[in-house]
């Protein structure tokens, strides 16, 4: 079946099925072979073109995303060895409220500085295409987070995508 897809649902979803797959891994022999199939069959049909997006918006953002770090670098705590200190198995940086307004204030001189690239990153990850997806069936669904599960709702077949 076909649904309309923005770049960005399209490389969520992707990352959610192989997500799926990869915490499944073992547990896929107990759920139902209709739902791992499916997940198997999306990523499949979903991965080249959500390859694409992720890597064509990083490339895009080269310049941003190396700027960016190093001003979360700089603002961050530190630790003993003068290196910034992360959260959340190193995702952000431990940027304290005393160095929080001067952080604020060169970031939103970060994006002024990058505004056309980051319009240019938007417009790319709204820009919608029609994608052949390989419906599922809600009663093939195993029990998941809610969250997991409203991801896959564009999947499921006969299901309206808005």
């Amino acid at each position: 079946m076909k649904i309309k897809l923005t770049n960005e649902k399209k490389a969520d979803l992707f990352a959610v099925l192989a997500h799926i797959k990869r915490s499944n891994a073992e547990g896929m022999k107990k759920t139902n072979p209709f739902f791992n199939y499916a997940v198997m069959r999306n990523i499949d049909l979903l991965e080249k073109g959500a390859l694409a997006v992720r890597d064509t918006n990083i490339l895009v953002l080269t310049d941003y995303n190396k700027e960016r770090i190093a001003l979360a670098e700089q603002h961050a705590e530190k630790d003993k060895d003068g290196k910034a200190i992360t959260l959340d198995n190193g995702r952000r940086y431990d940027i304290q409220p005393g160095n929080a307004e001067a952080f604020n204030t060169a970031f939103l001189q970060l994006r002024e500085k990058h505004k056309e690239v980051l319009d240019k990153s938007k417009a790319f990850m709204e820009a919608e295409e029609d994608v052949e997806v390989f419906g599922m069936k809600l009663e093939t669904f195993p029990e998941i987070e809610i969250d997991v599960q409203d991801a896959l709702m564009s999947l499921i077949a006969g299901q309206p995508t808005e």
